[in-house]
């Protein structure tokens, strides 16, 4: 009899022993997986960090692009604005160039036309162009740098070209002399000689002298 209880005690005990050890089993493996989902959580937030910090600096580079390209469309609108304002000048400056070019042809028609009457008349051996028939070539003593001094007259004034033409020929002249152009002792101007002819010569004013005061029959005197 017992002998029936101890048996029945000890399998009491041993039942009991079983079921602590299941319970602390089962409450081990409860605290492993809580751990193991403590480590994931941390992991994940990490990893959650690490996706909110590319993207936060994603934004900030998208924002500086945005601002580039904003920049960059207004600098391209400006370059834009120029390059239409520089075409529309080249096109003025072109059209201002092609009516100079036709001017420049026509004055030099004109020039050719004018000299080829010049040349003419002066082959011919006669008076001055007919503006200027009347002028005869004087020759005095004068005084100035020189011992011996010629003296002339304007027989022709051509304003559009800023030169005269005098009567004074290749034995008093030669190209590249200077010549000064008076009327009643005052001076209008200094003349350089481009051409010269047996009678008659043709001078250019030179600058800062206005032709428009120098007049047909104004002495010519050779410096």
């Amino acid at each position: 009899m017992i002998q029936g209880r101890r048996v029945a005690v000890l399998i009491a005990v041993a039942v009991l022993i079983a079921g602590v050890a299941a319970e602390e089993f089962a409450r081990r493996m409860i605290q492993e997986r809580y751990r193991l989902a403590l480590e994931n959580q941390e992991q994940l937030a990490g990893q959650l960090t690490a996706v909110l910090d590319d993207h936060a600096a994603l934004e900030r580079e998208l924002g500086e692009e945005r601002a580039r390209a904003e920049t960059l469309g207004v600098a391209l609108k400006e370059k834009r604005e120029e390059l239409d304002v520089t075409v529309a000048r080249l096109e003025a400056e072109t059209r201002a160039v092609q009516e100079l070019e036709h001017r420049l042809a026509a004055m030099e028609r004109q020039m050719g036309e004018l000299q080829g009457e010049l040349v003419l008349a002066l082959q011919q051996g006669g008076a001055a162009p007919q503006a200027a028939s009347s002028v005869e070539l004087e020759r005095i003593i004068v005084s100035g740098a020189s011992e011996l001094g010629l003296r002339g007259r304007v027989v022709s004034v051509h304003p559009e070209w800023s030169f005269i033409v005098t009567d004074l020929g290749w034995d008093t002249v030669r190209i590249g002399d200077t010549v000064t152009i008076m009327r009643n002792d005052e001076v209008l101007g200094h003349a350089k000689i481009e051409r010269v002819q047996k009678q008659f010569s043709a001078a250019t004013l030179l600058p800062d002298w206005p032709i428009e005061q120098v007049k047909i029959n104004d002495v010519v005197d050779v410096l």
